[in-house]
């Protein structure tokens, strides 16, 4: 993805709040007056990786989580929660304000791992940090080895869902999804669209689609 790694926020965004939700929004770091309650405020180090809360790919993932969450699971982001991406670890933060107890953030670059962990103890957040190939790469083995392992994730999500990297965990994302568990997939383009919707269709079934000034976003569910 194009945007992946390079600056997703305006000058006038490192001053002011960027609203994801009507009552949750991203401020930069400790000099951006947070908007007045009753919005909750995550806060973020001023970076150049991809995933502020400024992109669309951002914004669509965020909403597609809360409507999840609305319709399934009760108004509460469900438990564990993992995201996986070379990312801010937004994600993972709006899954812990919106309840989730167990969240765990995936990627494969340790300058996002590390980003990630002093994001979320900005806001006061205990995320759990790992290596997305340690994390998934116990799928891969028990899936090769023909062991049985009981999946555990009830909630993935990812914003780089376009890029080969995220792409290639495929097969182990869906072996670590509980039964009743849900895949939030945002990140393609439009010209992805019908592609990464090929992709998935292997594994998942597409429930819902959203659409955020072209960036489209499926919410999947495990095929039984």
């Amino acid at each position: 993805m194009a945007v992946t790694g390079s600056f997703d926020w305006s000058p006038a965004e490192e001053t002011a709040p960027i609203y994801l939700l009507e009552r949750l929004a991203v401020c930069f770091g400790e000099e951006v007056d947070p908007p007045p309650d009753p919005v909750f405020t995550i806060r973020l180090h001023k970076h150049i990786l991809f995933g502020t809360g400024g992109h669309p790919a951002t914004r669509v993932a965020v909403w597609a989580m809360s409507n999840v969450a609305a319709k399934r699971f009760d108004g509460v982001m469900p438990s564990p929660f993992i995201e996986l991406g070379d990312t801010t670890g937004l994600l993972s933060l709006v899954a812990a304000y919106g309840g989730a107890e167990s969240v765990h953030f995936c990627s494969d670059s340790i300058e996002s791992q590390a980003l990630a962990d002093d994001n979320g103890m900005l806001n006061g957040h205990d995320l759990k940090i790992s290596e997305a190939l340690e994390f998934f790469g116990m799928w891969h083995y028990v899936r090769e080895k023909e062991l049985v392992c009981e999946p555990r994730v009830a909630m993935f999500a990812t914003q780089t869902g376009g890029s080969n990297s995220t792409l290639n965990y495929l097969p182990d994302i869906y072996d670590s999804l509980l039964p009743d568990g849900v895949a939030v997939w945002a990140g393609h383009t439009a010209k992805q669209h019908r592609a990464i919707k090929h992709r998935l269709g292997e594994f998942f079934q597409l429930v819902e689609v959203f659409d955020f000034e072209g960036w489209p976003c499926f919410v999947c569910t495990k095929k039984q």
